[in-house]
């Protein structure tokens, strides 16, 4: 009898398992969807609270992976967009697109993110660029009535962004699609640069730090350097305004030596910056991180020479001064150019930036023939027309590099887009100049460093400034391109008493000479 209960206990046994398997086929059958004529099986699924599906077609994605990158989306900056998603679709498979291989793609109809070949490229940058896709597509259409790929340069946004000048492929264009002109993709690494930051790791080497975000297209000027891009999403969104960084303005930069007592000649970059943070910035009782690179190219050719240092930092008072290791060089000679970077990040807010590629350009000098301890750098324009980025510009569809270098006797003091009014007028967006933090401002004031000396701009006062404290009326007065107030150039140079010279190849103003302050209120 026992044996008999035991014959039927299994038999049961048998059964439910194979009722167990049937289920499960029957499920999995019912997740089998057919895609590019072939049959696909669904992994894994997990729908999220506002019903978003995370879709995958790899089995390596489980549940748990799957939560996390939804974890990844709620950290980013968003609004009620959010819940307007509908899918994640994670897939093994290669994909092509409009420019070859892809990685990523959103799909507006269907409000749907796929993540391609997710089993052998890291997803998570991938999915925050996607979802900035979302954002702007979602907001763009609320607030000006196109997608991204319908605007033209006379949109609200393409003003506000400074784009106008390069070749971006607005609607109609003419030209061939390019990737990195593509206004939808600019959008989506904006998103990526505001507000997508909060959802990755915060970068633990100074490697890590320096490759935390970078944009596609570093030619345009960076969206940090546009304030009022940020407020145009924010308002947009509902999103409350955030603390921001502003960029660690390069302010000196020197090549220092001393001999040890072994008689060792040990050489670095001495590099004084402007602090990322103002008076306004929320601490958190943490420190910035700082992380600064030096590229040194060889006239030879080949790849750059790389050195790197980080700093931290929680000063918002007084510039800041870091040093980068400088060990013998082979191959640099008085022709060599130099290229200084500057990252900072504050973990508890996310606020990363960084300066922009076509600033802190150097040539090397090396007074003692090719003896490094007296090198001195030179301030000069992006020397891109040697290294034939002009030319790869030209061919991309770049007429001229919109970007204007004020040079006060050798040294730069500003770079930024370039404009000019019905009279020939040369501006330059008062953003373009280091800001000058130490001084606590008033509300509504704006001071920046000119030539070794303070300006203070005042909201909606366009015919005065002053000067080292000291009010002066404008012969020329401010004037506003793309929602940025601008300083005509001529008034620059009255100002230091400095006449400005036009350098038409090197996109510069020069002003040399012994400065003498403008003493007529």
């Amino acid at each position: 009898m026992v044996n008999c209960r035991r014959c039927l206990s299994i038999k049961k046994g048998l059964g439910l398992l194979c009722l167990c398997m049937i289920l499960l086929t029957f499920f999995r059958s019912a997740l089998t969807v057919s895609a590019a004529g072939e049959q696909r099986t669904i992994e894994r699924m997990f729908t999220s609270p506002e019903g978003i599906q995370f879709i995958s077609y790899s089995p390596m994605w489980d549940e748990t992976r799957l939560r996390a990158l939804y974890r990844i989306l709620l950290n980013c900056r968003h609004g009620e967009e959010l819940a307007q998603l509908k899918r994640v679709i994670l897939d093994p498979l290669k994909s092509t697109g409009q420019s070859g291989f892809r990685v990523g793609n959103y799909n507006n109809k269907e409000k749907t993110i796929r993540l391609f070949e997710v089993d052998k490229v890291p997803v998570d940058a991938t999915l925050i660029h996607e979802y900035g896709h979302h954002f702007t597509y979602y907001w763009l259409k609320k607030k000006e009535g196109v997608y991204p790929f319908e605007l033209t340069e006379k949109s609200e946004w393409a003003k506000l962004r400074q784009l106008d000048g390069y070749p971006v492929r607005w609607k109609n264009s003419g030209m061939s699609y390019l990737h990195k002109w593509d206004p939808g993709e600019i959008m989506a690494e904006d998103y990526v640069m505001l507000f997508g930051n909060s959802g990755k790791p915060s970068p633990r080497s100074t490697e890590e730090l320096i490759n935390f975000a970078r944009h596609e297209n570093e030619y345009i000027p960076l969206v940090y350097t546009t304030p009022a891009v940020r407020e145009y999403w924010e308002k947009l969104a509902g999103l409350k305004p955030s603390n921001r960084l502003f960029v660690p303005e390069v302010l000196e930069a020197g090549v220092e030596s001393e001999t040890d007592e072994e008689g060792n000649e040990h050489s670095r970059l001495r590099v004084l910056f402007a602090s990322a943070a103002d008076f306004s910035m929320e601490m958190f009782g943490r420190p910035i991180r700082y992380a600064l690179q030096l590229l040194l190219f060889p006239t030879g050719g080949g790849a750059p020479e790389r050195l790197t240092a980080e700093c931290a930092s929680d000063f918002i008072d007084e510039d800041i001064e870091a040093s980068i290791p400088l060990p013998g060089i082979a191959g640099l000679n008085d022709a060599s150019f130099g290229h200084l970077s500057v990252w900072a990040y504050h973990e508890p807010t996310s606020q990363f930036v960084h300066t922009p590629v076509y600033e802190n350009w150097y040539q090397l000098h090396l007074p003692g023939g090719n003896d490094r301890s007296g090198a001195v750098l030179k301030d000069i324009p992006p020397p891109w027309e040697q290294q034939g980025l002009y030319a790869i510009m030209r061919k991309e569809g770049m007429e001229r590099w919109p970007m204007l270098y004020l040079f006060v006797n050798g040294k730069v003091q500003a770079a930024g887009k370039r404009y000019t009014d019905t009279s020939g007028q040369l501006y330059i967006p008062i953003q373009s100049f280091p800001a000058r933090h130490r001084k606590q401002r008033m509300p509504g004031e704006t001071i920046v460093r000119w030539g070794g000396h303070d300006l203070t701009f005042f909201a909606r006062k366009d015919d005065e400034l002053e000067l080292d404290g000291k009010r002066f009326r404008l012969n020329v007065h401010l004037q506003t391109f793309g929602g940025s107030r601008a300083i005509a150039v001529s008034e620059l140079g009255r100002l230091l008493g400095l006449k400005p010279e036009w350098k038409d190849e090197e996109n510069s103003v020069v002003m040399e000479g012994e400065i003498a302050l403008e003493t007529q209120v």
